[in-house]
């Protein structure tokens, strides 16, 4: 598919913005985005499958894949600890759009979107945009993903 001039110049933009800040060195090492060691910066990771993100107590709080993540009330916990791999969002939580670039830059909590029943983080909401209407996102981004955790286990 050929894009309109316009959507060349949005996607060359939103790969900036994608990118790590000039001189910064790139993360390689495959992850779950978790500030402070808590996964997505506080929000509940279920949430997002009821439509509503929404930040996790501290009384319903969970150890798994090396991070601490936080629910909004011990429904949801007890729904991630059920099936956590259908919860946490791809490519550990990095920016989606960037992923499929072969990039790796954070994704935002606030910035997401579920296709085919998975979460995707993304950096801003022009990512978001740009990733869901350019063809062959999801397929580069997984290819780049387990390339990137292929040469991270070396």
């Amino acid at each position: 598919m050929k894009l309109p001039t316009i959507g060349l110049v949005a996607v060359l933009l939103a790969f900036g913005a994608c990118s790590q800040a000039p001189g910064e060195p790139q993360a390689r090492t495959p992850s779950i985005m978790a500030h402070g060691g808590v996964a997505l910066d506080g929000y509940d990771p279920v949430s997002y499958f009821d439509g509503k993100p929404r930040r996790g107590e501290e009384a319903y709080r969970v150890e798994s894949l090396g991070v601490t993540w936080v629910f909004a009330d011990q429904r949801h916990l007890d729904r991630f600890q059920a099936a956590p791999e259908a919860f946490v969002p791809q490519y550990g939580g990095h920016c989606a759009l960037a992923m499929s670039l072969n990039e790796v830059a954070e994704g935002s909590p606030e910035s997401w979107s579920i296709i085919d029943g998975k979460l995707y983080f993304h950096n801003s909401g022009l990512t978001s945009w740009l990733f869901s209407i350019i063809p062959g996102r999801i397929g580069a981004a997984d290819e780049n993903w387990a390339q990137l955790k292929k040469t991270a286990m070396r």
